[in-house]
């Protein structure tokens, strides 16, 4: 992964932390569940605080909403990370916020 995506995909993060304090959500009262959900056909790195996860192909996970910094790779740098799609309270997905991953 070049060092673009990485920067691509820490910006998101941070607009979707932006957006939830500017809705009322401070970091005092956030609270449920986030799902990463791994649509392409390699392998995620995900960090989430010091706890590195993998998430297969066709997987997704499931973390805590805290400060925690999330960062999404792909493990071995190999692949290609196409888009992320950032979900709040979506019809399909039964946590609060989804990040899919294609």
């Amino acid at each position: 992964m070049n060092i673009t995506k990485a920067l691509w995909v820490a910006a998101a993060f941070a607009l979707v932390s932006i957006a939830g304090c500017t809705n009322g959500q401070g970091p005092t009262n956030i609270a449920g569940k986030q799902r990463i959900e791994n649509k392409t056909a390699f392998t995620l790195a995900v960090m989430h605080g010091t706890q590195l996860h993998q998430v297969a192909p066709s997987q997704s996970i499931e973390l805590d909403i805290n400060s925690f910094n999330i960062t999404i790779s792909l493990a071995n740098s190999a692949g290609r990370i196409d888009r992320l799609v950032l979900k709040y309270n979506p019809g399909r997905c039964p946590v609060a916020h989804c990040v899919e991953v294609n």
